[in-house]
């Protein structure tokens, strides 16, 4: 009889340590999914948000532009009060010229003080979907003045689209996306 109870007590030791170990492996797989790294990017391409609007969100985890600055580049008197939640403003340069693959190129994307969003933007080669740049949030009175490309293309001018996501800055919940054509010109 005291066999089998010194068997039972092992029994129900060795499920103990099995639900410790699940335990511990989950926790490490979710800080390795989710806090393994500091350049955590939305979860999907905002040109494929396009394709699959709504109610598609951007990873909780992406973070605001570090090239975003406070102020702003157009020269607009600033509106009293904020904008609609489904109305969005945005500029951003339709002409990106790169003099060499060193040098940054003005994008000058501006997200105005009077919007409720925030906004990111995904820079697209138009012959391929090929992805060349792809920012964080920028908030509200928020802009990226330049950049730099992610990949270098050869001399010469190239057909691109700018897709602008509009993201509810409490749920980031994408609200839209806008396409806006643009060129891009590497000089050398």
């Amino acid at each position: 009889m005291q066999t089998k109870i010194k068997n039972q007590n092992k029994t129900a030791g060795i499920w103990v340590i099995i639900a410790i170990i699940a335990l511990i492996a989950s926790a490490v797989c979710f800080y390795l999914y989710y806090a393994g790294t500091d350049e955590i990017k939305p979860a999907i391409g905002i040109s494929e948000i396009k394709k699959e609007l709504p109610p598609l969100e951007i990873s909780p985890f992406a973070r605001i532009d570090a090239m975003a600055v406070d102020g702003k580049l157009s020269n607009y008197k600033i509106p009293e009060q904020r904008n609609a939640p489904d109305k969005v403003e945005f500029s951003i340069k339709s002409n990106l010229v790169f003099k060499d693959a060193q040098t940054p190129a003005q994008l000058a994307f501006e997200n105005p003080a009077q919007n409720s969003c925030l906004l990111a933007t995904e820079i697209t080669l138009a012959e391929d979907d090929r992805v060349l740049y792809r920012s964080k949030y920028i908030k509200p009175f928020q802009y990226i003045d330049t950049i730099k490309l992610d990949e270098t293309l050869p001399k010469g001018e190239y057909k691109a689209i700018a897709y602008i996501a509009a993201v509810d800055k409490d749920t980031l919940n994408v609200i839209d996306v806008f396409e806006q054509p643009i060129t891009i010109v590497f000089e050398n």
